[in-house]
């Protein structure tokens, strides 16, 4: 009974180790190969004429979905979020 137990727990620790070195280096170097993002800009630039369209469409959602006056600055908040994720996507 003992050999047996010596046999199978040391192939399992050896499995494990050789497991964890493959896992390690395969990591490394997928870590490696992966692209560097480039670092946000500090703040985007505001169109006075696009913020001025965003805040009359804030309003006007807010009221036609009955909603209170304070919830059109959250709104425009929004969209101008998605402003600047299509700006950073090309999408305008």
């Amino acid at each position: 009974m003992t050999p047996d137990l010596i046999i199978v727990g040391v192939s399992a620790l050896v499995a494990l180790v050789v497991g964890g070195a493959v896992g390690a280096l395969g990591a490394r170097l997928l870590n490696r190969r992966a692209p560097v993002a480039a670092l946000p800009e500090a703040e985007p630039e505001r169109d006075e004429f696009v913020d001025a369209q965003i805040d009359r469409a804030a309003v006007a959602y807010a009221e036609s979905h009955d909603l209170p006056p304070q919830a059109a600055p959250l709104i425009a908040a929004r969209l101008r979020t998605l402003n600047d994720i299509g700006k950073g996507k090309g999408w305008f």
